[in-house]
């Protein structure tokens, strides 16, 4: 497919410590359809979210971030036009490295997510007698150790569970990654 779009990002300094940020970005998406997938021109349209976040510093090492977002997907496809809406809260804890010789700060986050989904019709090709709904709850950790000024060790664990009344879309998925991140 073929997207295009934007977005705007603003952010305002609270107080000490205190940021407010806003989000918002708009995609409109053209797919084109193939012999293997004939009806992909029923996922054209637009998709917009929008989000508000709120981060604090509760200590110098402590770092606390509430968000809450909403999003609306419209395809030319009824069944796949939905509302999402979530909410999400962080907290960073950065410390000392025990090599500090080898490594910087090191660095861990830990989020908990709950979000939901609303579609506007049922899908006939699933259950044309149903309308989807799904709710998402997810845990994720994340440890940063910066190796050099530009390179890190970052690892991540997370967890998703989806709950949803068509049973096709219900699922647990526990994911693990490891790898480097380089600044360019």
């Amino acid at each position: 497919y073929v997207a295009y779009g934007g977005g705007v990002d603003a952010n305002y300094v609270v107080g000490p410590g205190t940021r407010l940020s806003f989000d918002g970005n708009y995609v409109e998406r053209t797919h084109n359809n193939t012999a293997s997938s004939p009806t992909l021109t029923d996922l054209n349209g637009p998709r917009g979210a929008v989000s508000v976040s709120m981060t604090h510093a509760l200590t110098p090492a402590l770092r606390a971030n509430l968000s809450a977002n909403a999003g609306r997907e419209a395809p030319q496809d009824s069944g796949s036009r939905n509302w999402s809406f979530g909410t999400s809260a962080t907290l960073t804890r950065v410390f000392d490295s025990p090599f500090p010789t080898w490594t910087g700060p090191w660095r861990v986050a830990g989020t908990a997510q709950v979000s939901t989904s609303i579609y506007d019709d049922p899908n006939a090709t699933i259950d044309p007698s149903v309308t989807r709904e799904d709710e998402s709850y997810s845990g994720q950790l994340v440890g940063t150790v910066p190796l050099s000024d530009r390179i890190s060790l970052v690892t991540t664990g997370v967890y998703k569970k989806v709950r949803s009344n068509l049973p096709n879309f219900t699922y647990d998925n526990w994911s693990f990654t490891l790898g480097l991140a380089v600044q360019f």
